[in-house]
């Protein structure tokens, strides 16, 4: 499968998933994870994703709402003060997020940084 890498707003990017780190709770939410919540419009859903009960490492995959996408893969990063030096923990759920593409079939998927807003890791350290 080919990779293409470009710079766009996640929230307007039309293909069949965007990915969302989402924080354990509703107070972990980064800026990013704030305004694709917000783009979806549609409270029942954003209730269902905010309440959900997560983990690190927790993938769980959504409709859109009011998104271009088809789909929200949601994924709940570690926090850097758990990671090693290598960022192994960082770098397997990054992994795990290509494997669940695959296996749905995706064609297209838009990742952010992910880990960059409040898991502390720096831009540099994300994936």
């Amino acid at each position: 499968m080919p990779v293409i890498v470009k710079e766009c707003d996640i929230t307007r990017f039309k293909g069949d998933a965007i990915v969302n780190s989402i924080g354990g709770n509703d107070e972990n939410l980064g800026p990013l994870c704030r305004k694709i919540l917000t783009k979806i419009n549609d409270l029942d859903l954003i209730n269902y994703i905010i309440n959900k009960n997560r983990v690190m490492g927790y993938i769980d995959i959504t409709e859109a709402g009011k998104l271009a996408c088809s789909n929200i893969i949601h994924v709940t990063p570690p926090y850097k003060d758990m990671d090693d030096d290598n960022n192994t923990l960082l770098t397997n759920i990054c992994k795990e997020i290509i494997n669940v593409a695959i296996e749905k079939g995706y064609k297209s998927i838009a990742i952010p940084l992910i880990g960059s807003g409040g898991s502390g890791y720096t831009k540099g350290e994300s994936y």
